[in-house]
Parts: C-alpha cells; structure tokens; sequence
C-alpha cells in the first residue's frame, strides 16, 4: 500500500462506516478513504474521508491493501468473501478479520441516556435483562459524573474483553465484535439522548413516562429533579473533555420542552448540533423551528394518533387537535423537517382517523410516517382490527406517496401477517 504501514480503507461507506472511523482510529490505525461498491458515492465525502471506487482504491492505494469492512456479520461475512473470490484483497489484509473479537455492544461503548438522576449505558432494561449499567448524576459537579462515567463504562468494556463479571452479563444485545484497545477502549461519544422526566401538558393513553398530566402529581419529585437539571453544565463538560463526536442527531425527549422556563438555555446549548426534537406541538416555538429548520439533520418529531378533533381528545386528553395541526404546519412551511408517527390503538385504528391523518400528512409532507404501537399492551392478543389498520394506513401512504416505516411494535405473528399482506419481507418501509 502506498502510506504509511498502519494506513486502511474502510470498505462501506454507510451507516456502520461512520462508526468504524472511531474504531479503527482506537486500534491504532489510520482511516485514510472510503471504499464503496455504490459507484454513485464515488467522488463525495464521507466522515471527512473521499469515497473511491474498487478500480480508484486500487489506482490511488497500489496493490497491497489494507481494508476494514465496515458492516456487521452476517453482512460482513458475505462482503468479505465476495472481495477475496474476485481478487480484490486477501484475508490476511482484511483488519478486522486478523484481530480477536471481544463481547460488546455499540451502546454500551459510545451511547449516553440522560435522565434526571443517572446517566445510562443503554436503555435495554425490563424482562431482558438486570437493570442497564448508570452512574448517578451529581447536578453540582459534572466534570465528576462524566468522569465517573467514562470509567464505568471502559471497566464494563474491559471486564466484557478479558470474561470477567459485569453489570452486562446475559444481555442479548451484546455480541463479538471489534472494539477497540482490547475492549476497553477510548471511544467518544456518538449517540446522546436527553430524556429527563419534563413536565407535558398531554395524558396520553399509551404514555408511560412521569411527568404526563395524568401522572405527574405522583412523581412530582422526579418531575421538579428534571426541570433543575444543568443540561448546558453537562453540555460544556462533554465539550472539554472532547468525547463528544456525534454520528446521530442529540435526542431531545421524555416531556415538552416548550413549558419549560428553562428552555431557551437548554436549546442554546444544544445549538451548534443536529437535534432531534420530540415535542407534543401544542404550543409553538420559534426557537424550535430555527433549529430543526436551518441545522443539517435535525427534526422535529411529533406524534398526533389521531385524524378527528373527537378521537385526539380522547386519546390525549386534551381539546388540541385544531392546534396541533396549524403549529405543525407553521413548522413545516418554515422548513422543518418532520418525522410524524402514529399509534394505533383501539379508539383510533378506524379508516375515519386514518384518512384524516393522512390527508394532513399528504399536506405537510413528512421526511417519515412511523406506523407504531402502544408499547404497554400484550402484543400477542391486539385486536384484529389494529393490524387491519397498520395495513390500511400503510397502503394509503404508498398510494399517496408518503414514507413509512412500520415500527416492529405489533408481536411476530402480526408482523408476519403485516408483511404477507403488504407482500414485503424484512424491515419494512
């Protein structure tokens, strides 16, 4: 290769791609372009790498080359063995087939949830599992509980490597892969989720976080905790400390943003990254709409489960459907992107509401409908009329031209009936 001797080429410039730039760079490597077998992405940048072709990686980078394919297994295994049965490379150069894999997991090496008394490792927790792995929040002093934070999880990362007891043991979502500096690693920070317990003006039924009007006076505690929470602290913390490195846009969740007094220092400090806004739209914000309007990849996300004034009331507990849908519309003809979802459940699974919901998405021209369920409900025994709606409300958005992604939310067997009637297989979209 023509380089220096720890120069590679990550081979996929996709999604997994941008992640493996960290991980290469913690086994000591240099990430110098980007392979991809997509001609279209040749010529572009990626992560601050060009994309080659196979023939240009081979005219800029000579004969020996070494690769790391980026995506996961199966996947990888297939790419890998398709470079080396038509020459490309051989196995001995491919990187990350010549190191040992250890047990891990992406969230657990680069993801951070916020709540308002921990910071979390991952959000798999319930029947899985033990509870996720936390540090708690000291409000008063951040440059501890970040610190505390980066060596719980680089001592998981490390006991994980070396097969010592951890907090993650029994976890389905971990698995071999390539980690970085023998599992413990040196990773930033590539997913950050805001989610503490703000206050929301809406009940909704399916709502099960605290600070929903239904259920706040019982966690007033946690609610009050939330609202104090120095998130801009915590922000210029992460910044001096330089983990941050941000592949996904910052998650802004668990209540309304908009009702709290706060708000305009928490969204200041957010305001130099892409943000993914999750806000109920009762109320507008112009601070909101420049940020998910002039910011490459922020968005706002809302769900409104409802295509009558009648049927939002009652599933929300609230007479705002009229508004909703005017502040929605104001943010999308201000430039907004928005990702709109919707919850069937039996008081709004009828084509009445469905057609309604739609014909207001055909308006405002959402990036992506997420057709979802109610998380609290057996997924075993839903009424059929629930996944009678999925596929209704997935076939009209096709015929009108609206994205959709069916969230995997209904239980195997309906998603199996699902994807047979749609005549689809695998995720679908």
């Amino acid at each position: 290769m023509n380089g220096r001797v720890n120069d590679v080429i990550l081979y996929g410039a996709g999604n997994q791609g941008k992640y493996a730039v960290d991980v290469v760079k913690n086994y000591g490597l240099n990430p110098v372009a980007f392979c991809d077998a997509d001609e279209k992405k040749a010529g572009t940048i990626y992560c601050g790498l060009p994309v080659f072709t196979k023939d240009e990686t081979r005219k800029q980078f000579g004969e020996n080359l070494k690769l790391w394919v980026t995506p996961e297994p199966p996947l990888r295994d297939e790419i890998v063995e398709g470079l080396v049965a038509e020459k490309f490379a051989q196995k001995k150069d491919i990187c990350n087939l010549s190191l040992k894999p250890t047990l891990g997991c992406f969230h657990l090496q680069s993801t951070v949830i916020v709540n308002e008394s921990r910071l979390y490792q991952c959000c798999v927790w319930g029947d899985l599992r033990n509870y996720p792995p936390y540090t708690e929040v000291d409000n008063e002093d951040w440059e501890s509980t970040i610190t505390r934070y980066l060596e719980n999880r680089n001592e998981i990362m490390a006991a994980l490597a070396e097969g010592r007891p951890c907090a993650c043991d029994g976890c389905p979502s971990l698995y071999e892969g390539y980690w970085g500096n023998g599992g413990g690693g040196s990773s930033k920070i590539h997913v950050l989720a805001i989610s503490p317990s703000y206050p929301c003006q809406l009940s909704c039924k399916y709502c099960a976080v605290p600070g929903n009007a239904r259920e706040i006076e019982k966690n007033r505690e946690a609610v009050c905790q939330a609202k104090k929470l120095d998130i801009a602290q915590m922000m210029r913390v992460l910044e001096e400390k330089d983990v941050l490195d941000l592949k996904e846009p910052i998650q802004l969740s668990a209540g309304e943003i908009t009702i709290l007094s706060n708000k305009k220092e928490i969204l200041d400090s957010l305001s130099k990254y892409p943000v993914q806004v999750f806000s109920n739209c009762v109320l507008y914000d112009a601070q909101i709409s420049e940020m998910i309007s002039r910011k490459d990849g922020s968005f706002l996300n809302v769900s409104v489960d409802a295509g009558t004034r009648e049927t939002y009331r009652e599933v929300k507990g609230l007479d705002a459907y009229d508004r909703v849908l005017s502040h929605i519309r104001r943010y999308a003809q201000e430039g907004a992107v928005i990702e709109i979802k919707y919850i069937l459940m039996p008081e709004n699974c009828d084509r009445e509401n469905i057609d309604g919901f739609l014909a207001f998405c055909k308006e405002i021209s959402p990036r992506a409908l997420m057709i979802s369920g109610d998380l609290n409900v057996d997924h075993t025994n839903l009424p059929a009329k629930i996944i009678d709606g999925v596929i209704y409300m997935a076939r009209q958005a096709e015929r009108y031209g609206i994205p959709y992604r069916i969230m995997p939310y209904f239980g195997d067997k309906n998603m199996e009936r699902i994807q047979e009637e749609l005549n689809v297989t695998g995720e679908i979209k």
